[in-house]
């Protein structure tokens, strides 16, 4: 399981590079966008709780 602030860093990471992932995943059939939503919402879901 991820520390807090590794969860900063990717939440981050995600917000700041949103568009570069999407296109990447893309590229290999991946659902970049909708993976990399999934997952800061998650982060923010959990750092909201704590």
């Amino acid at each position: 399981m991820l520390q807090d602030f590794e969860k900063a860093l990717l939440a981050e990471f995600l917000r700041t590079y949103m568009t570069e992932f999407a296109e990447i995943a893309q590229k290999h059939g991946l659902p970049g966008n909708t993976v990399a939503h999934e997952i800061l919402k998650r982060l923010e879901k959990e750092r909201n709780h704590v």
